[in-house]
């Protein structure tokens, strides 16, 4: 079912008529999934305002195809709090966060990480000049997040830095780019999967693997399923 509302949400986003599969389709799902989705948020809701992690392009369809618009917000703490880049009102585009706003700039390293100037931005950390040098590239606040700017000033955020993947062909992976089964059919073969294995285990706080806000303890699942994940890498018997 989400395929094809996402798939219908998708098309009005971005500009394009829904072909007439997805226009029956959406008529049948609206009084089944969408009305209860619009109740559930007011009854009356059109836009909503997004912000933390990037929301994604898959969720923003799916919003989109119930009638309801998300403009999304980047920025940190170290930007006071504050969006740095927000979505455009009268051109959104899906999977991105916008752009700059104004006074502020934004600035892709070599390495894809995603660098911010203006004055939101913080002069340092209290009390303290640890970090200090991490944090600013020639007058240029390091975010740690990676990124890409596309042709028309629009910023996608893909990932961490701190948790970019090298590849054995040398190539950098941000494991959060996939975030479907499908994911294969949105990324080279390098960052494609090849393998994987389903744990017989729930990642909650209690077990050790979520944080309070649900992000995932990277470190500590890689610690604690070392057996099954040197397994992915080991030769294939051939029967």
């Amino acid at each position: 079912m989400q395929p094809v509302l996402a798939a219908h949400g998708k098309a009005l986003a971005t500009g394009h008529s829904p072909s007439l599969r997805l226009k029956a389709a959406h008529k049948l799902y609206d009084p089944l999934v969408y009305r209860r989705i619009r109740a559930a948020l007011g009854g009356r809701v059109r836009y909503v305002i997004c912000g933390g992690s990037p929301l994604g392009r898959r969720l923003t369809a799916f919003y989109a195809g119930a009638g309801i618009q998300v403009f999304e917000g980047y920025g940190l703490t170290e930007t006071a709090a504050a969006a740095a880049t927000v979505t455009p009102p009268l051109a959104p585009r899906l999977g991105t966060v916008g752009w700059p706003l104004p006074g502020s700039a934004v600035w892709i390293a070599e390495d894809c990480e995603v660098l911010l100037s203006g004055g939101q931005v913080f002069g340092g950390y209290w009390n303290t000049s640890v970090g200090a040098e991490r944090a600013f590239q020639h007058g240029w606040f390091a975010t740690g997040d990676i990124g890409e700017l596309d042709a028309d000033g629009y910023l996608t955020i893909n990932g961490r830095n701190k948790e970019i993947i090298i590849t054995a062909g040398g190539k950098n992976v941000a494991p959060s780019s996939a975030r479907s089964t499908t994911a294969n059919a949105t990324v080279s073969r390098a960052e494609s999967i090849r393998r994987f294995v389903v744990l017989p285990v729930e990642f909650t706080e209690d077990s050790g693997h979520l944080t309070p806000s649900m992000k995932l303890k990277r470190q500590a699942v890689l610690t604690d399923f070392a057996q099954e994940i040197e397994a992915l890498y080991a030769p294939r018997r051939r029967a």
